[in-house]
């Protein structure tokens, strides 16, 4: 695929998704997003993370996107805490349900650093502190999954895992674009 062949598919990756009815299609700035996008290290996780959130539409600013890109990344790590927890409880009392309670405290951890550090942090404009936090969040993915393998057992949250560390690599990258150069 070339450059621009590949550049016209992410256009209209994100027509596509912001055509819903849904989103109010009136102020959306298709092209404002994915320019953002183009700006970080995964164009199409971030299209499609920023481009399932209506807020997104509303948007004018990189900083507006940044924002919007820490909420949802606030939301990944509580959502799939609690997907964590419940598979915690059921498998309590086995090899399964101990790693899975590491993940849970991972998750935790990452929660606590996600809603207030680097809210805060980002909040006061301080976008390298809140950047450093939240890569710091994206490796609770690895610690569940390094969890399963000290057990010699597949995770069952590999995939909302991979959504973890994604969401907060395009968190991450967004807020460096806000650091003044």
């Amino acid at each position: 695929m070339t450059s621009a062949t590949t550049s016209t598919a992410m256009a209209l990756i994100v027509l596509a998704a912001m055509s819903f009815d849904t989103l109010p299609t009136a102020h959306v700035d298709a092209d404002f997003i994915f320019r953002t996008c183009k700006k970080t290290n995964n164009v199409v996780v971030c299209l499609a993370m920023l481009s399932a959130d209506p807020k997104s539409a509303y948007a004018t600013t990189e900083h507006d996107l940044t924002r919007i890109a820490l909420e949802i990344a606030i939301s990944t790590v509580y959502n799939n805490d609690r997907v964590i927890a419940e598979l915690a409880e059921e498998k309590e009392g086995t090899p399964e349900g101990d790693a899975l309670l590491v993940c849970h405290n991972a998750y935790l951890g990452a929660d606590n650093n996600l809603n207030l550090q680097a809210h805060v942090a980002f909040e006061y404009a301080d976008y390298v502190g809140a950047s450093k936090v939240v890569s710091l969040a994206k490796g609770v993915g690895d610690a569940c999954e390094n969890a399963f393998k000290r057990i010699n057992k597949k995770s069952p949250v590999t995939g909302i895992d991979r959504q973890m560390t994604e969401h907060c690599d395009v968190t991450a990258d967004l807020m460096d674009l806000l650091v003044p150069k």
